[in-house]
């Protein structure tokens, strides 16, 4: 699946569980949204 950073992040945060905060932290961990939903467990 090819996102955009855009719609990359309305997914993230979309994820239960995933608030704002959260979501802004694994951004600035990961450099972006698209890294993040890549990320393995």
């Amino acid at each position: 699946m090819n996102l955009t950073s855009i719609q990359a992040a309305l997914l993230l945060q979309l994820l239960p569980g995933i608030g704002d905060i959260t979501a802004k932290k694994l951004v600035e961990n990961c450099r972006s949204a698209q890294a993040v939903l890549k990320e393995k467990k």
